[in-house]
């Protein structure tokens, strides 16, 4: 018997590979907003109460309710 749980969490995954999130490409991803599916955050960067990583990845997660992956 197929497992129609895993059918539908394929069908509604985006068809796009994702990339882990790095500070020397945030200025690039906000000016191009390249063609990714998702951005992998490591948590650990993001640990301060503010700062520029905040402002980037606020900016980054904005644009158009792009998932993230958090390890």
């Amino acid at each position: 018997m197929p497992d129609r749980g895993a059918s539908a969490l394929a069908s509604s995954l985006p068809a796009r590979a994702g990339v882990g999130l790095k500070s020397e490409y945030f200025e690039e991803i906000l000016a191009t907003w390249p063609d990714i599916g998702f951005f992998e955050v490591h948590a650990e960067n993001y640990m301060v109460a503010s700062g520029p990583f905040h402002h980037y990845l606020t900016g980054i997660r904005e644009w158009q309710s792009l998932p993230s992956s958090c390890q």
